[in-house]
This record gives C-alpha cells, structure tokens and sequence, in this order.
C-alpha cells in the first residue's frame, strides 16, 4: 500500500497491566495519554472547540450536553463513554488511590456508571466492566486494553 492512501488516523491501544492498578503514578500516565488523544478526536470532529486543559476543566465539558446530539455511530459513542469513565478515574486516583472501602468504591463505580449510560455500548461496557473489576481488586485481573485514534501529522 503506498502512504499517500494511508490513512491519516490509525487506532492505537493503551495497555493495563495488573501491577499498573498498583501504581497511582503509571496509572495517572497512562489515562493522561487517552484522555488527551480522545480530546484531538474530538476537537478534530468539532464536538468540543478546545481541549481542556486540566480536570476541573474536562469536568465542566463533560457537565454540559455539548454536540452530543450529533454522534454518528458506535465509535463516537465509545470516545464519549470512555472519555467520561476514564476522568472521573483520574480525578479520583489523584485524590484517594485505591483508599476507600470496598462500599465507597461501589458507591463511586455506580456514579461512573450513571454519568455515562446514555453514551454506553457493548464495545465500551466491556472495557468499563474490566476497569470495574480491577478497580475494585474483585475478579479476575487480566491485561485490559483501551483503544484510541491517532493521528498522523
């Protein structure tokens, strides 16, 4: 294939081991990486006008219902779910790592879920489900993978 018909965006992928749960700074890296790499997608599908630029920030994007109505299809729907998993997790992992009472993150993983069900599909429960079951040191603790787009400048 030559490069001119490549295409300018490529999916990529984060890894979670399960010593990365462990580590309150390799996490807060790594959801950095997708936070910031779903912010250019959506910057460059115009559902947002800027990246935020810290977590009080992406918060307040994420309170309003902006351009959400024009969601096309199940990858927008899984960029916007995991977009509000993934930064309500940062803002708690800077808080209270892995601190609480297994009722405190049960309470939490429920409030996670409430603020994104209207977004939630198949393809993003189940990453949500993993990051749950992690999170909460129940079940099984395999590697979870997070997809994002990339883009190439």
């Amino acid at each position: 294939m030559n490069s001119e018909n490549q295409s300018p965006e490529l999916i990529r992928e984060t890894r979670f081991e399960t010593d990365d749960f462990f580590d309150q700074k390799r996490m807060i890296e790594k959801l950095d990486q997708l936070i910031q790499a779903w912010g250019k997608e959506l910057l460059r599908n115009h559902f947002i006008d800027e990246i935020p630029n810290s977590e009080n920030a992406w918060l307040e994007v994420l309170e309003r219902d902006i351009h959400w109505e024009d969601l096309r299809d199940q990858w927008d729907f899984y960029l916007i779910s995991c977009l509000i998993f993934f930064v309500l997790m940062r803002e708690d992992i800077k808080r209270d790592f892995l601190i609480q009472p297994y009722n405190v993150l049960g309470q939490r993983l429920e409030r996670w879920l409430h603020r994104q069900h209207r977004y939630i599909t198949p393809l993003s429960r189940d990453v949500i489900t993993q990051f749950c079951l992690c999170y909460s040191l129940s079940g099984e603790r395999k590697p979870i993978r997070v997809r994002y787009k990339e883009f190439k400048d």
